[in-house]
């Protein structure tokens, strides 16, 4: 299962299916979450519902969430579904979730007491710290496409495989194409010095 550490979603008026949820329309979340959205961007502590089913999970709801409360945090499971606290950004044409918190040192997600605390992936972004794994990509100015092994307990990269200096549609990123007890390797893009999933992964 992946879990984006972010979905945006953008509407033209109230009256829009919520993240095409046929019966729930933008209007009703708002009242739900008894917010009014205008055009400045405000933020709100949500509690998201999302279907784990396929392979990657999908928004279902909003509620309510608890104030102060972490974001990832106080997780709930039940009949294919997960729920758990998520931070909330809206206007009166947008919404954007966020899953997860990022290090500001590290540029990485903080997933400790999360739902994505046992992840196999638990970053969307790995920094390439390694100078072996670093000079791979010096040729493509740190650039590019291919695969990242990750060390599933350390969350550190173990190696890095170009594959070219395309983009990559991001459709394909954060596919898993080999794993074992102590490694999971997946496709990845390489950019702003380091490997981007684009997503969490189970």
């Amino acid at each position: 299962m992946k879990i984006s550490p972010f979905y945006l979603f953008e509407f033209k008026s109230l009256e829009a299916c919520f993240f095409s949820q046929k019966g729930i329309s933008m209007a009703n979340i708002f009242e739900t979450l008894d917010v009014i959205p205008t055009g400045q961007a405000k933020t709100v502590c949500v509690r998201l519902t999302m279907d784990v089913t396929g392979e990657s999970a999908r928004v279902i709801n909003l509620e309510k969430g608890q104030k102060n409360t972490a974001i990832g945090s106080d997780t709930i499971s039940y009949s294919g579904c997960i729920s758990f606290i998520a931070s909330m950004t809206y206007t009166d044409k947008r919404i954007c979730l966020h899953t997860l918190e990022r290090d500001a040192q590290t540029s990485k997600l903080i997933t400790l007491n999360t739902f994505a605390e046992t992840f196999r992936i638990r970053s969307d972004f790995y920094p390439l710290t390694d100078g072996i794994i670093r000079d791979k990509l010096k040729n493509f100015q740190g650039v590019g496409v291919g695969t990242a092994t990750i060390n599933i307990a350390t969350q550190e990269l173990a190696n890095v495989v170009l594959f070219h200096d395309q983009p990559m549609d991001k459709a394909d990123v954060g596919t898993i194409t080999k794993f074992s007890d102590q490694y999971i390797t997946v496709s990845c893009c390489f950019a702003n010095g380091g490997v981007n999933t684009l997503t969490v992964i189970e």
